[in-house]
């Protein structure tokens, strides 16, 4: 008897125990299941600040970048007076010398200025590509084309005349512009305006961009620059304002040197002067340019035009040889 109470009382108190390391067990899978919510938990919460923080840093870091990229500047007369002169810089001998006389006798380089006979070809192809009849393009320039589809009245040979006297502008524009340029001792820069003017560029860069852009999408195509930067394609922005950095300041640079040589040629730009300069380059609204953006092209139209009147291109070596061989021979 008292061995089967034993035997009870054992298993009664193995029962117990298996029931409470069962209990111990459950109690411990779930501190361990709770353990590790709250380790998930704090995973996805550190995650979660890791990305706000990061999202900040990256946030502050475009926007230190931004700070320093050049400001889009759409007044393209910044910095610009009512006269056509760079405001900083109405007193040219600041920043440069001359290293000519305006005033002396002016030489063009005649290979330089004159149009041969390539070029001229060129500019009556491009005619006829650039005026096709009847979606075809003409082989020939005639004087019925010159008449019914230029609506010019003059001849084939008149037309001619006058693409090779145009021509002969653009060349002599050119020249005048890179003699200036390069005649020209720089010993200082207006770096505020230069900076402006950079900011003018890329106004008018990204205008042109979204032009084109616009132009595309009209035609059902997909537009080529995506932003105004991107008109230069593999650059980023900041290798883009290197670019146009450099670019400007020769540009100011020679806009002052223009300025110098208007006032030593006592230049002047009248009413009348603004006034047709509108109408013949087709300016309807001025206001969108500005008077001082006007004025400074105008300033340098009337410098140019002024060299081209007086300027004297030499006479073909060949030809006077040609000359001087058949008067000797006669």
């Amino acid at each position: 008897m008292s061995n089967e109470n034993n035997s009870q009382v054992n298993a009664a108190q193995e029962k117990r125990l298996a029931k409470a390391k069962q209990a111990e067990k459950e109690k411990n899978a779930g501190l361990i299941y709770g353990l590790s919510v709250l380790a998930l938990l704090a995973l996805i919460i550190a995650g979660v600040v890791l990305s706000v923080i990061n999202n900040y840093k990256a946030k502050k870091a475009e926007e230190e970048r931004l700070a320093k990229l050049i400001p889009v500047v759409q007044d393209l007369s910044a910095g610009i007076n009512s006269d056509g002169f760079i405001e900083v810089a109405t007193n040219e001998e600041d920043y440069l010398k001359l290293n000519f006389d305006p005033n002396a006798e002016f030489v063009f380089t005649r290979e330089d200025v004159v149009a041969t006979e390539e070029e001229i070809q060129k500019k009556i192809n491009d005619t006829l590509i650039n005026n096709p009849v009847d979606g075809e393009t003409r082989t020939e320039l005639n004087t019925a084309f010159v008449k019914d589809v230029l609506k010019e009245d003059m001849t084939a040979e008149q037309y001619v005349e006058k693409l090779k006297n145009e021509l002969e502008t653009q060349k002599k524009n050119r020249f005048i512009s890179n003699y200036i340029s390069s005649n020209c001792d720089i010993y200082n820069a207006p770096d505020d305006y230069i900076y402006t003017r950079a900011g003018v560029r890329k106004f008018e860069d990204n205008s042109q961009a979204a032009a084109i852009n616009q132009l595309y999408m009209q035609f059902g195509a997909e537009p080529v620059y995506n932003a105004g930067f991107e008109l230069y394609e593999d650059m980023t922005e900041e290798e883009y304002e290197d670019y146009i950095m450099s670019d400007v300041a020769a540009e100011v640079m020679r806009d002052i040197a223009y300025q110098s040589v208007f006032k030593k040629l006592g230049l002047t730009i009248t009413d009348e002067d603004y006034n047709n300069y509108l109408t013949e380059n087709e300016v309807a609204d001025p206001e969108v340019y500005g008077v001082g953006y006007i004025k400074q092209r105008l300033l340098q139209k009337k410098v140019n035009d002024h060299f081209i009147e007086v300027g004297i291109v030499p006479e073909d070596d060949t030809e006077s040889d040609s000359e001087t061989t058949e008067n000797s021979e006669q």
